[in-house]
């Protein structure tokens, strides 16, 4: 549309030969801007619908936001909703529906700082309020505040800041069907702050630091992230990263039909939780190399490590905390039941080729080892070596996406 607008339509769809059930999903979507590039209003509606053999689960989402995206002063507002019947899995991704939020941002961008050698500096605001949509109960409210200061040099720095200042709750956690139980996070405010050199160099780097607290006793969240990069031409370009998380204290839902016997101060209708501690480390390395203007290839290979800790057990109380009880979460041996020990190691290769104007045949090659043990004792190199004894899985697919223009084949007329 005009003023660099559009609306649009997809449907993606599924059909199972057998008794298993077909899927379709609807949406559209439209970006109204004004003449003058300064304001937009902008949307979408989609509808999912699972159909069986009698009957017919449909479930929808939206959201509609209107704001100013140009100028030094820049804000938006919106507000969506995803219905607890809304899935669209069975062709896309969902991590769960169930939601509804409003939001507001904001912000202020110097492009001419007054500081000669600066190029840009940035300072923003943002909100989100959120409450499921079934039942229709709070869930979430916090507040960010971020800075982005970015030298004429390309060296970058930033600093973050995230507050919720009064408790939230979780009503995914708890594993209920209708979701009539929640975690509390109790109020909570996280910092941190990032470097980034000059990508225009053969060397560059990224540095992430964050810091999370807790109002509540031992409880804390500490992750760094360290990313260098090498681009040894115009064709051949390295990226790494690694990162650390330390999480103490954390509560979670605890499969209690794992346990062996009886569960000590547990009644069979409590929900068991934990309090545990996590050592996450990931590292990661992908490749590109770009054989002309047409063709390329892309390689990842990552891999995650988590190494899960129960510090002490209890029962899920009414108010959404850890009521902390004599169970110890261990078998008759004495052994921990529910530590873990847990590796993803992913390798995905993708081959691009642009065979005409906005049309690629696309490959892809994805291999997955996943693993769950009690090996948590082994070291970081002893569990990476252990790893490619499990079970590995491959999946190769080939996407065809081609660009059909509709002036080409309906020209205008000359008026």
């Amino acid at each position: 549309l005009s003023n660099n607008s559009f609306v649009s339509l997809m449907n993606t769809n599924v059909y199972r030969l057998g008794e298993d059930y077909d899927a379709n999903v609807t949406g559209s979507f439209f970006n109204i801007k004004t003449k003058d590039q300064k304001y937009f209003i902008g949307g979408s509606g989609v509808i999912s619908q699972k159909f069986f053999s009698e009957s017919t689960e449909r479930g929808h989402t939206y959201n509609l936001a209107l704001g100013k995206i140009s100028g030094n002063w820049t804000y938006e507002a919106g507000h969506g909703v995803e219905s607890d019947k809304y899935d669209p899995n069975d062709m896309g991704f969902l991590l769960s529906p169930n939601e509804q939020y409003y939001y507001i941002e904001g912000g202020h961008t110097q492009y001419k700082p007054k500081n000669e050698k600066l190029q840009q500096v940035r300072f923003s605001a943002s909100s989100v309020y959120s409450r499921l949509y079934k039942p229709d109960v709070f869930t979430d409210f916090n507040i960010e505040f971020e800075n982005f200061i970015l030298w004429k040099s390309r060296f970058a720095i930033g600093f973050n800041s995230r507050l919720e200042p009064v408790p939230t709750f979780d009503y995914f956690e708890p594993r209920t069907n209708n979701f009539s139980r929640f975690m509390t996070w109790p109020s909570n405010y996280t910092i941190g702050g990032f470097v980034s050199s000059d990508y225009r160099r053969p060397f560059a780097y990224d540095i992430r630091l964050s810091y999370r607290y807790f109002d509540a006793a031992h409880r804390n969240n500490t992750n760094m992230l360290f990313a260098p990069r090498f681009r040894f031409n115009d064709q051949i370009s390295i990226f790494t990263s690694t990162s650390l998380s330390l999480i103490h204290f954390e509560p979670g839902y605890v499969n209690r039909n794992l346990a062996e016997s009886t569960l000590t101060g547990l009644s069979d209708s409590d929900i068991l939780f934990g309090n545990r501690n996590r050592l996450i480390i990931e590292n990661s390395i992908s490749g590109r190399f770009i054989f002309n203007s047409f063709m390329g290839i892309n390689l990842r290979i990552r891999h995650y490590w988590d190494k899960v800790r129960y510090q002490e057990f209890g029962r899920l109380d009414e108010d959404g905390y850890v009521s902390v009880t004599p169970y110890k979460g261990q078998n008759t041996k004495g052994e921990p039941i529910f530590d873990r020990n847990v590796n993803i190691f992913n390798v995905d290769l993708q081959y691009n080729w642009r065979f005409a104007p906005g049309s690629d045949i696309i490959f892809v090659w994805k291999n997955q080892i996943f693993n769950s043990d009690k090996q948590y004792e082994r070291d970081y190199l002893a569990n990476l070596g252990g790893l490619f004894d499990s079970v590995q899985t491959n999946n190769f697919s080939i996407r065809f996406l081609y660009f059909l223009d509709y002036l080409y084949l309906f020209p205008r007329k000359d008026v």
